[in-house]
Parts: C-alpha cells; structure tokens; sequence
C-alpha cells in the first residue's frame, strides 16, 4: 500500500487482521493503515477522516459484507 502512494487504509473485521499486519511489515507504520474489528467502529473511523471530494475504494471478500459501510457512507455524502 505504502508503494501504491495510499494515504488511507482500513482494514475491517477479525479476520482482516493479518492483512493489516502484513501492510505494517510492508512499511506503513505511521498510521496510513489502520485496522477495526467492526463494522460501526470503521464508519466512525472513515467518516472522520474522508472529506467530501475524497475518493474512496471499499474492497472486501465475500465473507465480510462491507454494503451496510459504504451505504452509511453514501448517505452522508449524497
């Protein structure tokens, strides 16, 4: 992540943890990268920190539905 020039990324639910982790050894130490075990806690998280021209890219696999994230936050910016 820290090559590809991203400024944020948030890592969601326990089993994105390794993820997380393995972003850190990569070399995003000083908080580009950022891990929640929840759903709620990452809409808290990114809705502080994205503004309104921001461009945003929610990934996730099939087991972690992340729709209710990204509605919430169209909501607050549509």
């Amino acid at each position: 992540m820290v090559r590809l020039n991203i400024d944020l990324w948030f890592a969601v639910g326990p089993a994105a943890r390794s993820l997380f982790l393995s972003v850190g050894r990569e070399g995003s130490w000083a908080g580009e990268s950022q891990h929640c075990l929840d759903i709620d806690t990452a809409y808290d998280e990114v809705r502080a920190l994205i503004r309104p021209d921001d461009v945003v890219i929610v990934m996730g696999s099939t087991g972690e539905s992340l729709r209710p994230l990204v509605s919430r936050l169209l909501e607050d910016f549509s």
